[in-house]
């Protein structure tokens, strides 16, 4: 099953579920699954993907491409 009727189905049993502790349970996980998606650059690595981004943007950058 493709994640789209997935969250098609939790969407519509969470609209229909009146238990706050379960419900709150469900929200706890989800914001665990949440953190692990999440992330940020610090400082250093922002300067060095803006680097990049220009080298590739002029030309001057090596470029790889799954292509065959």
């Amino acid at each position: 099953m493709k994640s789209s009727p997935i969250k098609k189905q939790l969407h519509q049993a969470i609209e229909r579920i009146e238990d706050d502790t379960f419900l709150k349970a469900i929200n706890t996980i989800l914001q665990q699954k949440k953190l692990e998606y999440h992330f940020e650059l610090n400082k250093e690595e922002k300067k060095e993907l803006e680097k990049r981004k220009k080298q590739h943007l002029s030309g001057r950058s090596k470029n790889i491409t799954s292509d065959k």
